[in-house]
């Protein structure tokens, strides 16, 4: 084990430092478990967080799993969506279950069935069951155990080869950990509770050593510590007194409001503006500076649909915080003639938000005519193109072989006033060659070429 103040000296640079007890470059005050972090989830920080916010802290804080509860109240689809960009970010996640009636009530059949139906690919399950949270736990100490151990055999069958993870209070029974220890890939040690960090470290280690190093992790409160740094102290005296580099933060929320909470302005926003760039539009913006700051989701006023995202900026910010000017910006795709309203949602690190003022772009057509490129290009089925007209007139779209034949019109009528209109070229019934696309309007002609393969 590295001599190191531990996970949490990444996070004394944010706004609660404080301590001179850490200092960049000094090796006896390295991150140490900064690359083997978890991060509890619950429902109600999936309902109210945005998957961006997530992700976003997580990367920031090194966390390299989420452990998201999939159980009543989750936002399931919401769930796989954040599991899908989670990993694209290289985070891992944990699917928790917490059913405590399993071992008062639950069937065998019941926990196959619920398990079965939970699409892991990939993930870790992990069970949190709590049969002390229950009044008779105490009379009936054995007999919640030995159904908590049946559980986990039910499950472990279940899985097959998927991971299983548990979190578990660090005072039960030698003899539970014992049984649990062949069943589960990893356990998290819950040493929760105000106690000197030696202390803890000492009762955490009696319930460690029934694991292995990789089986080992603890999992810990943020609201247990008055500070960053007592918190890190604990970090260094149970990863070396446990024998573990593996901690998991109890959980999203708490951990959010320990890092810093919400009372200051988050970004100071210097300007906001937008220029139009032919058929799309250029956001620009700069901060004064930052703090705790995620990200900024760009949204764009539609009719009928309200104010919706089109996109996402992260912070440039190490951290999301900074006191330097930090300049951005971000370009829509095409859009319709017209005026359109952007605004931006910035968004905390503990996913609160804060709206900018709008602002207007008028987006006009520049040229007579425009026909885009079809897509894909070459083609086996077929192709899709966008054309369009700045003045409203009779407009015609054709498709010629390389003779010059006409093979096929795919538009005719009335264009115009800057709209662009999308057109599907069927490529099935033609021969595989070259072929042109020509838009005629006006007195004037757009061409672009198409090759159909077989």
């Amino acid at each position: 084990m590295k001599n190191a103040v531990g996970l949490f000296a990444l996070l004394v640079g944010l706004a609660l430092v404080a301590s001179s007890q850490v200092r960049a470059g000094d090796p006896e005050h390295e991150d140490r478990f900064g690359e083997r972090t978890a991060l509890y989830i619950w429902s109600d920080a999936l309902q109210s967080q945005s998957i961006s916010s997530i992700v976003d802290l997580a990367e920031t804080q090194n966390i390299e799993r989420l452990i998201l509860s999939v159980g009543q109240g989750s936002p399931i689809e919401k769930v796989k969506a954040l599991k899908a960009q989670a990993r694209k970010s290289g985070i891992a996640t944990e699917f928790l279950l917490a059913p405590n009636y399993w071992v008062r009530s639950g069937e065998p059949e019941d926990v196959r069935s619920r398990v079965n139906g939970i699409d892991l690919q990939g993930s870790t399950l992990h069970i949190n069951i709590e049969p002390h949270a229950y009044d008779d736990f105490d009379q009936r100490t054995a007999e919640y155990l030995r159904r908590y151990l049946e559980v986990l055999r039910v499950v472990r069958e279940s899985i097959g080869d998927s991971k299983l993870a548990v979190s578990v209070p660090v005072w039960w029974p030698d003899s539970t950990y014992r049984k649990m220890a062949p069943i589960v890939d990893r356990a998290y040690l819950m040493a929760y509770g105000e106690k000197e960090p030696r202390e803890r470290a000492e009762q955490t280690r009696e319930a460690a050593r029934h694991f292995s190093p990789e089986q080992r992790a603890v999992a810990l409160r943020p609201e247990d510590y008055p500070s960053p740094s007592v918190l890190n102290q604990t970090v260094q005296a149970v990863g070396d007194i446990v024998g573990t580099d593996q901690f998991a933060l109890h959980d999203f929320e708490s951990f959010v409001e320990f890092i810093g909470g919400t009372n200051e302005l988050p970004v100071e926003l210097g300007h906001f503006d937008g220029t139009a760039v032919e058929t799309s539009v250029r956001l620009a913006w700069q901060t004064v500076s930052e703090t705790n700051n995620a990200g900024f989701e760009v949204q764009r006023q539609d009719d009928e649909d309200g104010w919706t995202q089109i996109g996402y900026v992260r912070s440039k910010a190490s951290g999301g915080t900074t006191t330097q000017a930090l300049s951005y910006r971000f370009e829509t795709g095409e859009l319709p003639v017209g005026k359109h309203q952007f605004r931006l949602r910035q968004v905390h690190l503990n996913g609160a938000s804060t709206l900018s003022d709008s602002v207007t772009v008028r987006v006009q057509m520049q040229e007579a005519l425009r026909l885009s490129a079809p897509a894909p290009n070459p083609t086996r089925s077929g192709a899709t193109l966008r054309f369009g007209t700045k003045e409203a007139e009779h407009a015609e779209l054709a498709l010629y072989d390389a003779l010059g034949r006409r093979v096929r019109t795919l538009f005719q009528g009335r264009s115009g006033g800057g709209r662009m209109q999308t057109v599907r070229l069927r490529a099935g019934s033609l021969s595989a060659g070259t072929y042109f696309l020509r838009l005629r309007a006006g007195g004037q002609a757009r061409t672009r070429r198409v090759t159909i393969v077989q």
